[in-house]
């Protein structure tokens, strides 16, 4: 009875006082009272939840309440310690203070309980009468007072930090600012925003300090708080942003954003009863659970903390029991009801009611059809798509139509979008963007509201019409999961899916598993695929699990069998597939089959591209067909099948001319290959002759490569294709842009033109690629380019002009050239006087090239036609010995022989007149420059 007298009178004489008045409890002996009685030893018991029933309130009878004007020094409790227990959530309450006064001051019967005038909550002291809640061993709480920061660490600030003081450590030479909080190998950490703060719980007490110097901006304003069994930190950050990684020595936290990579964690009823459930959060290394609260709200948080990065909650879920809040790393729940536990697992943390719950945990409980499969209400949505069996479906259509044709003709707009959501269900996609369209006709403001336009652009994706399906990039749409997966869901059918939207799907996961059957089927394979192919496989593994036989998975079964390289299984899950009725099921399959196959070495290259070749028509489609074309086009150049890699590339640019782009470069690509290949060395002329022209037109749109053109130019001169190889030494003169490298090209194609008969083309060539003034060349090249703008100009007939640059150059080549514009004219002295100063230049006179051979015998038959027999005996004496071989042997020994004198002559003046007669052909030959 006096308890609730008090209960009930306490409160309104504290709400009498003066603001700033300091109510103290004075005590006349120096002995604690009974209500300081030592704190109970809580029991330990193992697989218990880690919560601490709420303190009862109780009354120390012996003091009397008075007002007291000055401030009383108060005497600290030492708090009980512990390493790392779980506490019962009482820090960041308004600090009691008991002070202790003198045995006279409690004869007089005068008690003072100092309460600061901004404290709200009332004196809370243990009951030593009650028993401590079960929990688990390795976090075992301690009942205590709450205290304040400062009690915490009763140095004071001039003492500088104590013995057992953590510092923190800047990290250098990493790309975002980083910080390294040094803690043991087995310490936990969980982090989550609050407010305009990132807060990073750790499972164990521990001091830490910012040095004084060298830490980042970002974490400027970082403040730690130690309680008994956890570390707090908050890190005001604009950015909202912080990447977490460990090493050995501790936690690394960086200013940075996290990696799209990272894995939702996604809560799972566990139903125990028709009322009760407990709700499952797997995650990897789970480490402990703790108690804390939220420095902005004041918050009771059950942090479950992890010992590995990777793992976060996307995102909020309200319930009336409990919260639980978006996270970083971790699982964060505000507990609403005293009755929530939160414990630690083998494979994660489980949220459960205590025995005596009156409710389930969560309100939609009966509503969720499988056990241990993810929570769909947990994540956020946006439609209201109905679920239930055909039969129930069909029965809503009905009714939403029905009261659709009821509604006034202005207010239609919303019956007519929940008959939609209901063909949606059913998996009528395309009568469900008909009547989103009619009901856009009817209100034109319709198409302003979120719910229709995320409508039709659904019914949009379902029907495979991806460019109506714009709307879901609606900014107006964004902030709910349920659009997230639907965009995400849109890349996926397109083919173009990522590691972000393979994210998207797994938080959304839960959403497609409480769609109805139609829906749900139709998009769980495409779902699952993609989560596969991006990162996501243990999610998948994970839904499998939880899914009943369905042939409808076996791909995907197969994919994750594959990824966790069970390659026999993987490959029976493919097999399985070859006579399924989804075509494009069917041909994935046989895809990753072939692929698999040719991995093991159960298939090489030249009998996978067969393999995929045969399976090339199994389905129609630019995306899956290009990729595929690609891949045989790859391994046929494997295997040296230049020209049926070539075709099948071909093949696919005519089938697509609209995505030609791809394919174009692999024909680049593979043509090159085939002409740098040695194999191609091996071809016959013919058979390189056809390839090059059943493809001239990818050669004419090829930006070659330098190196690469100029050895299919050189290719194709050797086999006497000057015409074929003049369009490829143009193309790389025109994307050349060193100025250097262009004088260089310009030359040779200039020669090339030269080649074919086109003077004035191998003009326009030097003159498109004369050097900028200021730039030093070879002096070989500046030679070549003048020797050939002589000979076009000779080509031309301009011959004088020509005359002129040559006499310029005092080279061996530019005597040669003014003996063929000499020739040309028949001034054979001239001939000889530029041979001759040629030959002053050339010193080799025992073993000549063929060039130096044909020029010694135009020298030889320009002297014989000018009469010059010194000239003749000249070069008799000095190249007879060289000349006396070779196919000019006999033409040299005719011109250069002495006259018949006697009988043994006269088999050589035989010879000699057979010569003759053959002799004036060759001399005009000669005449010709």
């Amino acid at each position: 009875m006096r308890l609730a007298l008090v209960l009930v009178v306490a409160p309104a004489l504290l709400l009498a006082y003066p603001a700033g008045a300091q109510v103290a409890v004075d005590q006349t002996e120096a002995q604690p009272s009974p209500v300081e009685a030592a704190p109970v030893a809580p029991k330990v018991e193992a697989e218990k939840p880690s919560v601490v029933r709420p303190p009862v309130v109780r009354w120390a009878p012996r003091p009397r309440v008075r007002v007291q004007a000055q401030r009383h020094q108060p005497v600290q409790r030492p708090l009980p310690s512990s390493s790392k227990t779980s506490a019962p959530g009482r820090e960041g309450m308004a600090p009691i203070k008991i002070v202790v006064p003198t045995a006279e001051a409690a004869s007089a019967g005068a008690a003072t309980l100092a309460i600061p005038a901004e404290a709200a909550a009332p004196v809370l002291l243990p009951d030593p009468e009650t028993t401590t809640p079960e929990l688990p061993a390795a976090k075992m709480p301690v009942q205590a007072v709450p205290v304040s920061d400062a009690q915490a660490r009763p140095a004071p600030a001039s003492a500088g930090p104590t013995a057992d003081t953590v510092w923190l450590e800047p990290v250098a030479g990493t790309a975002m600012p980083t910080i390294l909080l040094k803690t043991e190998p087995d310490v936990g950490l969980a982090a989550f925003r609050s407010g305009a703060e990132t807060v990073v719980v750790l499972d164990a007490p521990v001091d830490f300090q910012a040095p004084a110097k060298g830490l980042d901006p970002a974490f400027a304003q970082f403040t730690s708080r130690r309680t008994q069994d956890a570390t707090v930190i908050r890190i005001p950050m604009a950015s909202g942003t912080l990447r977490l990684a460990r090493n050995a020595r501790g936690w690394l936290l960086m200013a940075g954003s996290p990696p799209d990579t990272a894995a939702s964690i996604i809560p799972r009823l566990i139903k125990n009863g028709p009322d009760t459930a407990s709700i499952q959060f797997t995650v990897s290394e789970p480490s402990s659970v703790v108690t804390v609260l939220d420095p902005q709200t004041g918050d009771q948080l059950l942090v479950g903390t992890q010992g590995a990065v990777g793992q976060a909650i996307p995102n909020a879920w309200q319930q009336a029991k409990f919260s639980l809040r978006p996270t970083l790393q971790g699982i964060v729940v505000v507990a609403t009801s005293d009755d929530m536990r939160l414990r630690r697992g083998g494979d994660g943390f489980t949220l459960s009611a205590g025995p005596l719950a009156d409710s389930s945990i969560i309100q939609d409980a009966a509503k969720q059809e499988d056990a241990s499969a993810p929570i769909a209400g947990a994540v956020s949505r946006l439609f209201d798509i109905p679920n239930g069996s055909a039969a129930d479906l069909i029965h809503e259509l009905d009714d939403r139509v029905g009261a659709a044709g009821d509604a006034h003709a202005l207010a239609r707009s919303e019956p007519r979008l929940r008959v939609a959501a209901a063909m949606l269900a059913l998996g009528m996609d395309v009568e469900a963007q008909s009547v989103i369209d009619v009901a856009a006709a009817a209100d034109p403001t319709l198409m302003d509201k979120r719910r229709a336009i995320g409508l039709r652009a659904v019914a949009s994706v379902l029907a495979g019409r991806f460019e109506d399906a714009n709307g879901l990039a609606d900014p107006r749409l964004s902030g709910s999961t349920e659009i997230e997966l639907w965009r995400a869901y849109l890349q996926a059918a397109k083919g173009e899916a990522t590691a972000k939207d393979a994210r998207s799907l797994s938080v959304g996961l839960p959403l497609v598993l409480a769609y109805p059957r139609p829906l749900r089927d139709r998009m769980l394979p495409t779902v699952l695929e993609t989560m596969a192919l991006n990162g996501q496989a243990e999610a998948v593994q994970t839904a499998l699990r939880t899914l009943p036989p369905d042939r409808t998975l076996d791909l995907v079964r197969g994919m994750v069998l594959e990824m966790t390289d069970q390659t026999a299984a993987a490959l029976q899950a493919y097999d399985r597939l070859v006579d399924s009725p989804d075509r494009l099921r069917r041909y994935k399959a046989q895809m990753r089959a072939a692929e698999l196959r040719i991995k093991t070495g159960e298939l090489d290259a030249r009998a996978g591209a067969d393999v995929l070749d045969r399976a090339l028509f199994g389905w129609r489609g630019a995306k899956q067909e290009l990729a595929l074309r690609i891949r045989i086009a790859g391994l046929r150049r494997q295997t040296g099948q230049w020209q049926q890699a070539l075709a099948v590339l071909r093949e696919g640019r005519d089938a697509f001319p609209d995505d030609h782009a791809q394919l174009d470069r692999e024909l680049a690509t593979t043509f090159i290959g085939f002409i740098t290949n040695d194999a191609v060395r091996n071809l016959t002329p013919a058979e390189f002759v056809a390839i090059y022209d059943k493809n001239i037109g990818l050669v004419q749109d090829v930006a070659w490569n330098e190196q690469v053109g100029t050895d299919l130019v050189d290719r194709l001169i050797g086999l006497g294709l000057q015409g074929r190889a003049e369009p490829i030494m143009t193309r790389l003169v025109a994307q050349s842009t060193d100025p250097i490298r262009r004088v260089v090209l310009g030359t040779r194609l200039s020669d090339l033109r030269m080649s074919t008969d086109d003077p004035s083309g191998a003009i326009a060539a030097l003159a498109d690629t004369a050097p900028p003034s200021g730039i030093a060349l070879n002096p070989a090249v500046m030679e070549a380019r003048q020797l050939l703008y002589a000979h076009a100009e000779a080509a031309r007939g301009n011959t004088d002009s020509a005359l002129g640059m040559l006499n310029t150059l005092g080279t061996a080549k530019a005597d040669v050239a003014r003996a063929d514009i000499y020739a040309s004219r028949k001034d054979w002295p001239q001939v000889v006087a530029a041979l001759t100063a040629w030959e002053h230049k050339e010193t080799a006179t025992t073993d000549l090239t063929d060039q130096q051979r044909a020029v010694v015998t135009q020298l030889v038959s320009a002297a014989t036609l000018s009469g010059n027999t010194a000239a003749l005996e000249q070069v008799a004496a000095t190249y007879g010995p060289a000349m006396a071989k070779g196919s000019s042997a006999a033409l040299f020994r005719v011109l250069t022989s002495a006259p018949v004198r006697e009988n043994a002559d006269l088999p050589r003046a035989f010879e000699e007149i057979q010569l003759a007669r053959q002799l004036p052909g060759k001399l005009d030959a000669m005449g010709t420059p």
